[in-house]
């Protein structure tokens, strides 16, 4: 019987600091780091990732992640 196979981690860049997480979806990433994806914009290295596929773009190690979020007040 083999061990269970355990979670890939992999080093990347959010919001200027570094993290460690498991490796997944952009989604999936973002939402284990507490982020509320509803109303943000998230760029990936640099490039806007459109809502439709934060579940479909893959990160990967050394990726730099931006995550926005409207506030409000003025």
């Amino acid at each position: 019987m083999s061990a269970p196979a355990r979670p890939h981690r992999i080093d990347v860049i959010v919001n200027g600091q570094s993290a460690r997480v498991e490796a997944g979806s952009l989604g999936t990433v973002l939402r284990m780091l507490g982020h509320d994806l509803t109303h943000a914009a998230v760029a990936l290295n640099e490039e806007v990732v459109f809502r439709r596929d934060l579940e479909t773009t893959t990160v990967a190690a050394g990726d730099r992640i931006e995550v926005l979020s409207p506030m409000s007040g003025g």
